[in-house]
């Protein structure tokens, strides 16, 4: 659990000062603590040969996690990364091969995101360098199954409470309180790890 607290204390260490204290402001009234790290929820996702013969979601978006956040995602198992199972997040307009042994952090409530298989194009590919003609050309097949996940994120509604100070929404509703979230004061604090662009110029990371 330290290595994924690590990973998102280094890359997104404004994410990680508001888990810190929404875990904190948990603990203290309520006495629940988180057991992942920075994350009160796990799921592991695992195929079984001859029930479940592959891992893959369709399209979705996260809306109960926790907003401006990230969930964290790694790959494992074997399978053939370089075609299949690759994450889509279709606002943003990428698609990301993720090997296993692979950490992805992303804001999956704000992202419609899906995996997806090359093989769904009319792709073809060839074992070598040669340029592709039908006759040393095959298309792409096969190859999913042994892929396995593991996912950590938070759920809104306990930040929700813990940020608003009281149990439920409705009752904060019922005291006159504020029970909307600040977003944009939320985006003016966070702080965002630095990478090298191409000029050599600082290029936050998202």
């Amino acid at each position: 659990m330290s290595r994924i607290s690590s990973f998102v204390e280094i890359y997104f260490p404004g994410v990680a000062q508001r888990f810190q204290k929404g875990i904190a402001l948990i603990d203290e009234r309520y006495g629940v603590k988180a057991m992942y790290g920075l994350f009160f929820n796990f799921c592991l996702n695992v195929s079984r040969p001859g029930q479940v013969d592959r891992l893959h979601c369709l399209p979705h978006a996260d809306y109960k996690n926790l907003a401006l956040a990230v969930c964290v995602v790694f790959v494992y198992g074997e399978f053939n990364h370089k075609e299949k199972c690759w994450l889509v997040m279709w606002e943003a307009g990428i698609i990301l091969q993720i090997p296993p042994g692979v950490f992805v952090a992303y804001p999956s409530a704000l992202f419609y995101h899906f995996n997806f298989d090359i093989s769904n194009l009319e792709v073809c590919v060839t074992d070598g360098a040669d340029f592709p003609t039908p006759q040393n050309s095959r298309r792409l097949d096969g190859g999913a199954s042994g892929r396995g996940s593991c996912v950590w994120f938070n759920q809104a509604s306990m930040w929700q409470t813990a940020e608003i100070g009281v149990d439920t929404i409705k009752q904060a509703i019922s005291q006159g309180l504020d029970a909307t979230c600040d977003n944009q004061a939320f985006l003016d604090s966070l702080v965002f790890a630095k990478i090298m662009g191409d000029k050599g110029q600082p290029q936050p990371t998202l």
